[in-house]
């Protein structure tokens, strides 16, 4: 670009108008609490504006570490994360929605947009039969090759866009656009690209896309790929030209690229038509109908940017709350706000895979006394729950279940809205409605699973808070029981011996009655204490005292006996251990060897009833692929371990368990990787489960393994 010329900005991409329907598709992707970033991705890449936007903030100084290799769309979201690509989405779409005027024609961006996406699915064509190692790379440089003549024409308006027009002028389109602005939109675009810091071809393949054929016989394989594919779909070319440059540059054949040309204008005009894109042939055709074009999406986009700006600021209330019930009332009153609810009751997953009544509001209690079947049961509210999307039922209705009616009370309806969230509804918000409101209502379906995923997201993630605290105080009550045994440990040492003398005095006093009442008095008082103690560790396990040289044999019979006692036996689980004595030192800590059998022993002990049984063995001396390890196995005779949750079983859930956040397995797994060891899963032959962990011993002799 002419350092000179400072008449244009090329990073000011705030007037650039996407395509509407693109943006409306971006924003109801987010109703999904599925989406994932490919998805995302794929959206992006059919406008060359939100994906110029999407990497300018990829690469901006907030995200950027350094100069960046990645030229993937879905991965430059990756790094922002969805809820910057949220933000972006509907920024964009508000500053468009609520311009006056766009700042470039209708059917100017029409005509940009195909040739963009033309040459893009072109380029990425080339580049597949060509066997470039990144053919996506192409395919934006393709999208995005024209970005410097849409920021042009937002800068200079109608006279840049008369240029733009004049399709069968002698003179190049660059040195007419130097002639009226002092720049070109090769040297633009190439300008933002740059300013990106990518290391990639990107910004010289936009640089370098309408020089001279012959000049780029040496340059690199994605400057050659983009200009080939820009000659064969640029009004500028004829194809005779266009032809002879894929021959030199490459060697194709013109019926070869005839035939990738055609592929990419199926497809392109796939897209166009759900896009509401008209032709560019047909929009040239007929002048005055360009005059008429409304892009699809455009009188929806303001309203589309209204509800996710609801969404967005009910998600920032919720994510305050520390209770559900505190949750829950900030969604009714959203809820009353929007729609004028009177008044919203919950239904909640409960024990026995039921749905229970919750009202925040309440005050008689009523509501939650009711409860119905959660999965599979004949209730409108089951079915919102299970199939996650809004069911009514109407009380003038033949076939609408009795907890359905006792739900509506004296209402004529019931509005059931899901509270989704990835992996499974939370619960179901449930509006009593009277005929006119339920219609009311039904008309603004979108923005009720709107608020309704975004209730049901803050409810997980709550969740799984409360269920992290409730884990983390467990923990601490278990290393409370066992330091509290150790100190009573080593207060009986003392008491017995002072018990010992006493009887020694007792015996030496015999010729003194008084003394040795004294003495009688001083032994109840030494036994009262002694039973005070026992009283305090009456609910925690026997243990032995840290004396600083734990071998992890003795660390693992303390705590095992700690939680045979508060653990298991409260359950009335049976605790056996099988532990070797020559066990080496190991290279995890005593501390991390703990965690992992509290972590091991609870997630048995979650999984048994009364009567079970779980084994812990540790042996060392155990070779696997040539490497030996100190072997800790844990294993019960309970159900056994779905088969659908073995693969992600060490992966952080919200787990079904009450007061567990799914993550105990997943830490075991990051202590024992940790030191180079292994955790794994084994089913038992017959039933139950086995984890079997892995464990480097220390390769010099141990001074302290805590």
């Amino acid at each position: 670009m002419d350092k000179n010329n400072k008449n244009i900005d090329p990073t000011d991409l705030a007037k650039l108008p996407a395509l509407p329907s693109v943006l409306l598709e971006l924003l109801q992707s987010f109703d999904d609490p599925d989406v994932d970033f490919s998805r995302l991705a794929a959206i992006c890449a059919k406008d060359p504006v939100v994906a110029a936007r999407m990497l300018a903030v990829a690469s901006s100084a907030l995200y950027r570490r350094q100069p960046s290799t990645e030229t993937r769309l879905d991965r430059a979201l990756v790094t922002m994360g969805l809820e910057t690509v949220r933000r972006i989405a509907i920024t964009t779409a508000l500053m468009q929605a609520l311009s006056q005027q766009l700042s470039i024609p209708r059917d100017e961006i029409c005509r940009s947009w195909t040739h963009a996406l033309r040459t893009a699915h072109l380029a990425q064509r080339l580049a597949e039969t060509l066997g470039h190692a990144c053919p996506s790379e192409a395919y934006l440089a393709g999208l995005l090759h024209d970005i410097g003549q849409l920021i042009i024409a937002s800068q200079k308006g109608a006279a840049y866009i008369q240029l733009l027009a004049e399709a069968g002028c002698a003179e190049p389109l660059v040195a007419r656009e130097r002639g009226l602005v002092g720049t070109d939109h090769c040297a633009v675009g190439a300008a933002l690209i740059s300013a990106w810091r990518l290391e990639s071809f990107l910004a010289d393949a936009c640089r370098f896309h309408h020089a001279e054929t012959a000049a780029l016989v040496d340059a690199h394989l994605l400057v050659r790929l983009l200009h080939v594919a820009n000659a064969l779909e640029s009004v500028h070319w004829d194809d005779a030209d266009a032809f002879a440059a894929g021959d030199l540059l490459f060697g194709l054949t013109p019926s070869m690229l005839r035939k990738l040309r055609e592929e990419s204008r199926a497809v392109v005009a796939e897209l166009a038509g759900p896009l509401g894109i008209a032709p560019v042939e047909e929009t040239r055709a007929d002048e005055a109908a360009s005059q008429r074009i409304r892009l699809k999406g455009e009188s929806r986009l303001l309203s589309a940017v209204r509800t996710h700006s609801l969404a967005a600021g009910l998600r920032e209330d919720l994510g305050g709350e520390r209770d559900e019930s505190a949750l829950l009332a900030v969604l009714g009153q959203m809820l009353s706000l929007l729609f004028g609810v009177d008044r919203t009751r919950y239904l909640l997953p409960a024990a026995g895979g039921r749905l229970k009544g919750l009202d925040p509001g309440a005050s008689d209690g009523r509501f939650a006394e009711l409860s119905c079947t959660a999965d599979g049961g004949a209730s409108r509210a089951a079915q919102a729950f299970t199939s996650g999307a809004i069911t009514q039922a109407m009380a003038d209705s033949p076939d609408v279940s009795v907890f359905d009616r006792q739900v509506m009370g004296t209402a004529s309806g019931v509005l059931y809205l899901p509270l989704r969230a990835p992996g499974g509804c939370q619960g179901v918000a449930v509006l009593q409605t009277q005929p006119a409101q339920l219609a009311r209502l039904l008309t603004q379906t979108r923005l009720l699973m709107l608020l309704g995923s975004e209730a049901g997201l803050a409810l997980m993630g709550l969740r799984a808070r409360v269920a992290q605290r409730q884990l983390a105080d467990e923990d601490r009550r278990l290393l409370e029981q066992s330091r509290l045994h150790a100190a009573v440990h080593e207060a009986s040492n003392p008491m017995t011996v002072m018990q010992s003398y006493l009887d020694l005095l007792v015996d030496r006093l015999q010729g003194d009655p008084e003394a040795s009442e004294d003495l009688g008095v001083l032994r109840q008082e030494v036994e009262r204490v002694g039973g005070i103690l026992v009283r305090l560790v009456d609910d925690a396990p026997a243990a032995s005292p840290d004396t600083g040289d734990t071998t992890p044999s003795t660390a693992i019979r303390r705590l095992s006996g700690v939680l045979e006692q508060a653990l298991c036996r409260p359950r009335g689980i049976a605790l056996r251990l099988c532990c070797a004595e020559e066990i080496p030192a190991l290279t995890l800590g005593e501390d991390a060897l703990k965690q992992v059998l509290i972590n091991l022993v609870r997630n048995a002990a979650e999984a048994l009833g009364a009567g079970g049984q779980i084994c812990v063995d540790l042996r060392a001396g155990v070779n696997v692929a040539g490497k030996v390890y100190v072997e800790l196995s844990v294993s019960d005779d309970g159900p056994g371990v779905p088969a659908e949750r073995v693969a992600g079983l060490f992966q952080p859930i919200t787990s079904a368990k009450p007061g567990h956040a799914g993550v105990g397995l997943t830490v075991v797994r990051t202590l024992v990787e940790g030191v180079d060891g292994m955790v794994g899963y084994f089913p038992g032959s017959g039933g139950g489960s086995r984890f079997r962990v892995l464990m480097p011993p220390c390769r010099e002799p141990a001074r302290r393994t805590g």
